[in-house]
């Protein structure tokens, strides 16, 4: 079964700059940068309440809740 589903994920400025902040942080812990880029891992997780937001850093395996069930 094929299912045409479309999502569109979005931060507001609010995310982006808690983001922002805590990716200065990790990378002052850490500074040393993969080739490609592939840091950060965003994840989606979509909810019948809200979506669950969260950054994962791969060179220290540190996890930002960006957006939690808090809002709710």
């Amino acid at each position: 079964m094929i299912y045409d589903v479309q999502r569109k994920f979005e931060l507001d400025d609010d995310h982006v700059k808690k983001i922002k902040k805590w990716m200065k942080k990790q990378i002052k812990k850490d500074p040393l940068q993969p080739t490609l880029g592939e840091r950060w891992e965003y994840r989606f997780i979509p909810t019948g309440l809200g979506t669950l937001i969260s950054l994962k850093d791969g060179a220290t395996g540190d996890i930002l809740s960006v957006e939690g069930t808090e809002n709710w």
